[in-house]
């Protein structure tokens, strides 16, 4: 996370719920982290759900970030569907 954005989100601590401000940091990854692969980010906030969230919320919170992922990495995320189907 770029310095900038890291104190832009730090102010939002103790103002918002810490579940948006998460999503914040989830969203910069994919939009400043090109290198970091989006599957990898997904199973980060997938992996954190499981251990503070309720009992399925890992299931939407892949749900929500798949396609997130691909408005935000469009290219990235075609090239893996296509390349499972072949």
């Amino acid at each position: 996370m770029t310095v900038g954005a890291a104190k832009a989100l730090g102010q939002f601590d103790g103002f918002v719920d810490d579940d948006a401000v998460g999503g914040l940091r989830i969203i910069d990854e994919f939009v400043n982290y090109p290198q970091t692969p989006y599957r990898v980010i997904i199973n980060e906030a997938i992996e954190l759900t499981k251990g503070f969230g309720g009992t399925d919320g890992h299931k939407y919170v892949n749900g929500v970030l798949d396609k997130l992922a691909g408005k935000l990495r469009p290219v990235e995320v075609e090239a893996k569907r296509a390349a499972r189907k072949a």
